[in-house]
């Protein structure tokens, strides 16, 4: 069965919006699966059947007229595409459904709409959805969806997308941060190297109308890497155990087990995420694609879910608390000065912090240069106000010379 929106040349269209309506929708637009978008206009009504006009038009062409900038006349008698399909529905059986492409000329004027009259929508232009699966695909690199359901008390009644630039940025900032600390835990490393956080960078994509949403993409891949899209990137790896993190909300024993791998750093920069999106009082989606695998990862999370959350977060951070042990090469040992360093790996900075008061034996009698297991507490501080990492302290409780295998 034929109607408006199924047509032979076509396809099942999909309705985007309602200008007038008599009835039924009398003047609209509309789109294909393939997001080309249409004008369609009700052009006569006849004893046997109905005239409808489409007129096909880009994404610029469709704000103007939107806008007020190209009157319905135009639209139709001046097509953008230089022609316009005709589609003829039948009210009974005494004629078939009938479509063709025509040009203009082959129409009488008054068919069309009235000259100067105008469309005049006072909203933010439209902006076609294309799905962040596509979009991984097409650019070859990681999407991350941030979809903020209702944004309470900043609604804007024209445009009805708008939200706090300072509390956004904290969101975004601090998803930035948890993501570098996983990829430092990843790789081994206690710091987050200026390497890691070239790497790890994402960028904002677009701004989506609606329901306030960003989309943010990894760093590009080189042309090397290009080739190897069938490789899972750092970026994905990292961005697996992140959402791997995010799923594991309702369930704390494996909550716990996630942080207790990534350590003290990750749990506390994750508590300031979620910290975030409580003070932004909304519920959050977070999707992730990639273009390696065609799947898109969704985790939802409601307002009155984050707070409970945030608590589970901070008894694990106490548990966390207790000390470490760290191999690598004591290279700095001062008991006067009541300081050392120690050398984990080659490619980052030593660690570097306090000595324990009243140490024993074992850090005493310690020898430049040897490898040891060192038992280090780590204590994070932070800016009151703004969250920011101000500094990583590193207190020596115990040394362990390694012995050869």
């Amino acid at each position: 069965m034929y109607h408006a929106l199924n047509t032979p040349e076509l396809g099942k269209l999909e309705m985007v919006e309602v200008y007038n309506y008599y009835d039924i929708p009398i003047l609209f637009s509309c789109k294909n699966a393939a997001s080309q978008l249409y004008i369609v206009y009700f052009a006569d009504r006849l004893p046997d059947y109905d005239m409808w006009l489409y007129a096909e038009v880009s994404i610029a062409r469709f704000n103007l007229i939107r806008a007020g900038k190209i009157d319905l006349f135009d639209t139709f008698f001046k097509p953008e595409m230089g022609r316009l399909l005709k589609v003829t529905i039948p009210n009974n059986n005494s004629v078939e459904f009938s479509s063709e492409f025509i040009f203009p000329s082959e129409l009488s004027e008054d068919i069309f709409p009235p000259v100067n009259d105008y469309l005049d929508i006072e909203y933010t232009p439209y902006v076609l959805q294309t799905s962040i699966v596509d979009i991984a695909e097409a650019a070859g690199r990681e999407i991350v969806g941030l979809n903020f359901k209702s944004l309470e008390g900043y609604i804007h009644e024209d445009y009805n997308a708008e939200a706090p630039i300072l509390q956004l940025g904290n969101v975004l900032t601090c998803f930035q941060k948890v993501i570098n600390i996983i990829e430092a835990t990843r790789q081994g490393f206690k710091k987050i190297t200026p390497t890691i956080r070239k790497k790890m960078q994402f960028f904002t994509l677009t701004f989506q109308p609606g329901s306030f949403e960003i989309k943010l993409a990894s760093k590009k891949r080189d042309d090397s890497q290009m080739k190897l899209f069938e490789l899972p990137s750092e970026q994905n790896e990292t961005l697996t155990q992140f959402f791997n993190l995010l799923e594991s909300k309702d369930n704390k024993p494996d909550l716990k087990g996630i942080l207790t791998k990534l350590g003290l750093r990750t749990t506390n920069e994750y508590r300031y995420l979620l910290t975030s999106l409580d003070k932004l009082d909304t519920d959050i989606t977070m999707s992730w694609t990639t273009p390696i695998e065609n799947k898109e990862v969704v985790v939802s999370f409601s307002k009155n879910e984050i707070p409970p959350l945030i608590e589970a977060l901070k008894a694990i951070e106490e548990e966390q608390e207790d000390p470490q042990t760290i191999e690598g090469e004591l290279i700095g040992l001062s008991l006067d000065r009541n300081r050392f360093e120690l050398q984990e790996n080659s490619e980052e900075d030593p660690i570097r912090g306090v000595i324990r008061d009243n140490p024993n034996e074992n850090i005493t009698k310690a020898t430049i240069s040897n490898q040891y297991k060192a038992l280090i507490q780590e204590i994070v501080k932070r800016n009151e106000t703004t969250n920011e990492v101000v500094k990583i302290e590193y207190i020596l409780l115990n040394l362990e010379e390694k012995t050869q295998d």
